[in-house]
């Protein structure tokens, strides 16, 4: 089994002069392949390790009927 780890890229600063860290973590291209590209996900720390969860993203709010949608 491939093991993967979590890389730390600093990418320069903040307005307020605190760095700017963005966290990567690889996904074997088998599972990447099966996933829809705009799917989000929220991550959790479990006692097994670290899990990625799907989330719901947000429906659109339908037009209120005085917009009308002929429009």
């Amino acid at each position: 089994m491939a093991r993967y780890r979590i890389r730390r890229v600093a990418n320069g600063k903040r307005r307020d002069g605190t760095p700017y860290v963005a966290y990567t973590l690889t996904v074997p291209p088998d599972i990447a392949r099966r996933l829809a590209a705009e799917l989000e996900f929220r991550c959790e720390l479990t006692d097994e390790g670290i899990l990625y969860r799907p989330v719901d993203r947000p429906q659109a709010s339908p037009l209120p009927a005085w917009a009308g949608e002929d429009r």
